[in-house]
């Protein structure tokens, strides 16, 4: 009994942080302040938001051409190019120079050392500096519902994407810009993507669509 209370307690917090974290996010639009990479960084994400799992779910394979929209301080990014090896690259894109240049020091330790196929770029999700059909994949982690007009990032993946490239969008719920799946697979078939599909649950999910030329 004393559990279920426990249990009954988190979930009615959780929505009430819901909630309130919602409408302050509706009237507010700001990219994450560098200071939280601290959390973003951390094991609790990594145990929240396993990056093998964002990896598997989102189709990033060895000799991949892979861009991340929002890699923050390079959480996702580093296991990313890890997979993709040598033969492979990673595009870090980013709004904030603070947050790529954390992915910079990281690739100055000793232990990433082998890491040499992540460039890092500084632009909007809105003008994505590369031509027509440069990714194999594009992809991005609690990103998507943070750019004020999540379409029209959408349709700029949608061009640098290869025939039959894929776009992954992750979210997990203790998120602030946290979405329902339905709302991310609804926005993807809006941007033009097919072949909709789903992993994980409604705590921590991937949904990802494929570009089709037939748009």
């Amino acid at each position: 009994m004393i559990i279920l209370k426990v249990l009954l307690w988190i979930v009615v917090v959780l929505l009430i942080y819901r909630i309130l974290i919602g409408i302050v996010r509706k009237l507010l639009h700001f990219p994450a302040p560098g200071f939280i990479s601290i959390f973003l960084d951390s094991r609790i994400r990594g145990w929240m938001q396993p990056p093998k799992d964002i990896i598997k779910f989102s189709g990033i394979q060895r000799g991949g051409k892979i861009l991340e929209i929002g890699s923050g301080s390079g959480f996702f990014t580093l296991p990313s190019a890890r997979v993709v090896g040598q033969t492979g690259e990673i595009a870090a894109l980013d709004v904030q120079q603070d947050m790529l240049d954390k992915i910079t020091i990281k690739l100055e330790k000793a232990e990433n050392k082998d890491i040499r196929n992540i460039r890092v770029v500084k632009a909007s999700a809105y003008e994505i500096p590369y031509p027509a059909e440069s990714f194999d994949v594009v992809f991005t982690v609690s990103v998507l519902q943070e750019i004020p007009k999540p379409h029209d990032a959408l349709l700029e993946a949608y061009r640098v994407l290869k025939k039959d490239g894929i776009m992954s969008v992750s979210e997990f719920i203790p998120d602030p810009d946290w979405a329902l799946p339905g709302t991310v697979e609804k926005q993807l078939m809006a941007a033009g993507f097919k072949s909709i599909k789903r992993y994980g649950n409604l705590f921590r999910y991937t949904i990802t669509g494929v570009k089709n030329d037939t748009k």
